[in-house]
């Protein structure tokens, strides 16, 4: 009877560590990333657990592409429309701020530069309802199709996983600066970038990394900050670009990468072969585990009729 026992038991054993067989490559912040030709910095740290990993594109958005991906020159123009009079060079445009496009966070008609005068009234830092949100989500379907959520860097990124920390540098200078713990490719002296994070309780004001010290207040209808978009995306996605890049056929490279692109959702929805395998194991195993009682209760119960 014993031996009934310890066929149950492997069996079961089988089940409970076959779904340890499959895991997905770990990311570490600050980790470089190429996705779609574009490249990205991993803002948090990913395990094998997880399928997905969140990455900061590692350069901002240029003059072109804000305007682009902003409307500019359409009717559904979002950058720059009430904070500047017609004279100035970003009046309805990017602002070039080294090459990049600068912009808004939001503006209307009750927030920035109206009739002469500055207003802000109306103004709000609510990411949903945000001009760069527009640019943002744009500039996502068009480059990174794969990516399951797109938006700014926070707060809570800088200072929970970059290493942004509170700091007194003299009697008068105080906020969150970077650290050593801070990779470089999260700040950079040419230029300061938006967050999605409102400072303090201002509805006028959001937080921004600067080009020198750290974080700073900045109100959203400025014009000169620049868009690093956040995108979260699986790790299957990238790996189908990484398995398109190490093809030694230039042509069969090139046919891969443009399916990828127009079929990208079917692609990275296909499950990874080991974990296909995995998911196998465990219903085989589910399976002999029936099978296995059935067995030892069928032998048991012609024991006991024998008595």
């Amino acid at each position: 009877m014993k031996r009934y026992f310890y066929l149950i038991a492997f069996i079961s054993s089988m089940f409970i560590f076959s779904n340890s067989i499959y895991a997905y490559k770990e990311y570490k912040i600050g980790d470089e990333v190429k996705y779609n030709d574009v490249d990205f910095y991993v803002i948090k740290d990913s395990n094998s657990d997880s399928d997905n990993v969140i990455l900061l594109k590692a350069e901002p958005l240029t003059v072109e592409e804000v305007n682009n991906y902003g409307g500019v020159g359409t009717a559904n123009n979002h950058v720059n429309m009430y904070n500047a009079s017609s004279n100035d060079s970003y009046y309805h445009q990017a602002y070039n701020s080294s090459g990049y496009g600068g912009m808004a966070y939001y503006t209307s008609k009750t927030c920035g530069y109206i009739n002469n005068d500055w207003v802000t009234s109306g103004c709000t830092n609510d990411y949903a309802q945000s001009e760069v949100k527009y640019v943002v989500d744009a500039w996502k379907t068009a480059q990174t199709p794969a990516a399951t959520e797109s938006r700014l860097i926070t707060f809570e990124d800088l200072t929970e996983n970059l290493g942004f920390e509170f700091q007194q540098t003299t009697p008068t200078s105080q906020g969150y600066k970077y650290t050593e713990n801070t990779p470089s490719g999260v700040y950079n002296s040419s230029y300061w970038y938006l967050t999605m994070s409102q400072y303090n309780d201002l509805s006028s004001d959001v937080w921004s990394v600067s080009q020198a010290s750290g974080l700073s207040p900045t109100y959203v209808y400025h014009y000169t900050g620049v868009v690093r978009p956040v995108i979260t995306i699986s790790k299957s996605a990238i790996e189908v670009e990484e398995k398109s890049d190490d093809t030694t056929n230039k042509d069969v490279v090139n046919d891969s990468k443009e399916v990828s692109k127009k079929n990208i959702n079917n692609i990275v929805r296909v499950p990874n072969t080991l974990k296909s395998l995995s998911e196998l194991v465990i219903l085989i195993g589910l399976v002999l585990v029936c099978v296995g009682l059935n067995v030892f209760i069928i032998f048991n119960n012609k024991d006991i009729n024998k008595k």
